[in-house]
């Protein structure tokens, strides 16, 4: 049996990939043209701009009341599953490329919280009923499709660059904590921006290092930092731009090298 049909047939009889998983063999391309994995697409980014890639796993039409075709995908990568809306507009211009099923497709768009699967914000006064115990379930989010690249016109998604903050939780001590950190910026040296977090007479207390000391954020300076210090201390966050379209699919302008049909 081919790799591939003993992929697809665990994924059906087993709901989960058990051998290896589609995307792993072409990770670090794909790492290289997004900037967001699934399971980062959470209520904390809505109004932001992202780009996410996957597997198409499910794709569902809807007929508005204007008589309009929108549709809805679901896009799997190796941490999750997300939602895709597609209106209208969107739809017609990206939908060849979501109707084969496992294809590998590039979506960016914008995270909004999604209007039809989530569970409804509960009443204050509801909410001061729960029990101490109870965790509120997470809102639910969706994202709006403004351009979609298949696989196979990849060459046409240029890599998108992002700025990255570097959070280091400088765990408490003396001054000497610090000593050598200066070294190892030095050998990270990029353009991110690195913020140390201090306890000071019990509160917290962050500082910017200086200019000249930028980074480049990522997994190698990340286990540099909590090597240096003896303990996971280190969290890059990606900063995202808001969102410039305006949540009808029609943000193609934009990246008209997008389309579908790769032209």
């Amino acid at each position: 049996m081919a790799p591939e049909e003993r992929l697809r047939s665990e994924k059906e009889l087993l709901g989960l990939y058990l051998s290896d998983h589609p995307l792993n063999r072409i990770e670090a391309e794909l790492a290289a043209l997004i900037d967001t994995q699934a399971i980062a697409v959470t209520a904390d980014l809505v109004g932001r701009e992202v780009r996410v890639g996957g597997l198409v796993r499910a794709w569902r039409r809807v007929v508005t009341r204007k008589g309009q075709i929108m549709a809805y995908a679901e896009l799997e990568d190796q941490t999750g599953v997300i939602e895709v809306t597609f209106f209208p507009r969107a739809y017609d211009d990206f939908r060849r490329a979501m109707e084969e099923r496992d294809a590998v497709v590039i979506v960016q768009g914008k995270v909004d919280t999604a209007r039809g699967g989530g569970r409804p914000a509960a009443p204050a006064a509801v909410d001061e009923e729960l029990d101490a115990g109870e965790e509120e379930e997470p809102e639910a989010v969706t994202l709006i499709a403004e351009a979609v690249w298949d696989w196979a016109h990849r060459q046409d998604c240029e890599p998108v660059a992002r700025q990255q903050l570097v959070h280091v939780d400088v765990p408490e001590g003396g001054p000497e904590l610090v000593d050598g950190l200066e070294a190892v910026l030095a050998r990270h040296a990029g353009e991110d921006d690195v913020l140390l977090h201090f306890r000071v007479r019990g509160q917290e207390v962050t500082m910017q290092v200086g200019a000249r000391f930028r980074v480049s954020g990522g997994f190698a300076l990340k286990a540099d930092l909590d090597s240096h210090f003896g303990a996971e201390v280190t969290r890059v966050e990606t900063v995202r731009p808001r969102a410039q379209g305006n949540g009808n699919g029609r943000g193609q302008g934009r990246h008209g090298n997008g389309r579908a049909n790769g032209r």
